[in-house]
């Protein structure tokens, strides 16, 4: 799926996608594309100057949309920006679709400086599922009853310590984990944690390895996950965002946990990157030099699912997903690091991973 920003759009191309808002099922989507075909959803009467509106999009099919906003229905407020003219098409409801579209919404909010968004709606225990909190009641611009929701991030930014670091804390990384999974929901969480546990694991049975900084680097690897079903584009988005927030050290394993080589042509998966976003990172992947710490997170990224597992197993899990398709270098590579670890930590690498007693 791909998100655009309507007003980033040529003129064909808005037509385009204001015909496909216009077959929604929602008095509200047929009253957003009058304004659009109109020019009046950036005027002081609706939404006001500078609005965005943002279409989640499959191929030339468009799977929902909602706009990012100083205004809303709820006159007379210092509150900003909104989120509004939230719609999902039937065919895309239940899949947590609008988590994806609301990732980027919030960073794109908080580029432009702000630590929350708001929503004005009549439902209850809709948004709460995607962290939203109940913040009033209030009246709308006709007099009506609405409920303000508060989704707040600004808890996410690092702190001085941290910034230093280049890590959250243990239980600030937790915590964006799961908020993270409210926007997109999966196996991708419990894999994080087995992935962190078993890196603190090693880390402490090789005994040169910070097992504090293992384990948060190990439950922050795949945090490009949030903003949907993407394959490389994880690993951007996540090396990305942690570096927003002021994490270059986990910025820095999102880029590297799947590039044992250094060669992005080794990514088991879509290539789905615009030619730009695969030049940047192909030139800051190939300037690492890399550590103990980019070879851990890699080793325990290829032993761990949901829970531990053998790597050649998991590995032809993989390439039966992917066609058959798996470098016979990588697999070799996979294999080296598996070995190069157990000569560190004189034991069985499993039993490490799984926290066994005697393992080592």
């Amino acid at each position: 799926m791909t998100i655009l920003a309507y007003y980033d759009l040529t003129a064909a191309e808005q037509a385009h996608w204001r015909e496909a808002i216009s077959a929604s099922d929602w008095r509200g989507g047929q009253n957003l594309y009058r304004l659009l075909a109109e020019d009046e959803l950036r005027t002081p009467e609706w939404i006001g100057e500078g609005a965005q509106l943002f279409l989640l999009t499959e191929g030339e099919r468009q799977c929902g949309f909602c706009t990012l906003a100083g205004n809303d229905d709820v006159p007379d407020t210092p509150l900003k920006p909104w989120v509004g003219f939230v719609y999902t098409f039937p065919e895309w409801r239940g899949g947590h679709n609008f988590g994806t579209l609301l990732a980027h919404v919030v960073e794109r909010a908080r580029t432009e400086g702000h630590t929350a968004v708001y929503v004005s709606t009549d439902h209850i225990g809709l948004y709460e599922h995607y962290g939203f909190v109940f913040r009033e009641q209030a009246k709308d611009l006709w007099g009506g009853d609405t409920r303000v929701y508060e989704l707040d991030f600004g808890w996410m930014l690092a702190d001085e310590t941290e910034r230093q670091q280049g890590l959250p804390a243990r239980a600030k990384a937790e915590r964006i984990l799961e908020a993270s999974n409210l926007m997109n929901p999966g196996p991708w969480r419990e894999h994080s944690y087995c992935v962190a546990l078993a890196a603190e694991r090693i880390a402490r049975a090789c005994g040169d390895i910070d097992p504090e900084c293992a384990y948060l680097s190990g439950l922050l690897h795949d945090i490009g996950r949030r903003f949907g079903h993407g394959h490389l584009r994880h690993v951007y988005d996540g090396w990305k965002f942690m570096e927003r927030l002021g994490y270059p050290a986990a910025g820095r394993i999102c880029l590297t946990h799947s590039f044992k080589r250094q060669f992005l042509e080794d990514y088991v998966g879509n290539h789905d990157l615009t030619p730009a976003e695969e030049q940047e990172t192909v030139e800051a992947m190939t300037a690492c030099r890399y550590g103990d710490m980019d070879r851990l997170i890699q080793l325990c990224d290829s032993i761990c699912g949901a829970t531990v597992v053998d790597i050649e197993e998991r590995m032809l899990d993989v390439k039966r997903r992917y066609g058959g398709f798996y470098p016979q270098d990588k697999w070799d590579a996979n294999i080296a690091l598996l070995h190069d670890f157990e000569r560190r930590t004189g034991g069985d690498i499993y039993r490490i991973a799984r926290g066994e007693k005697g393992a080592s």
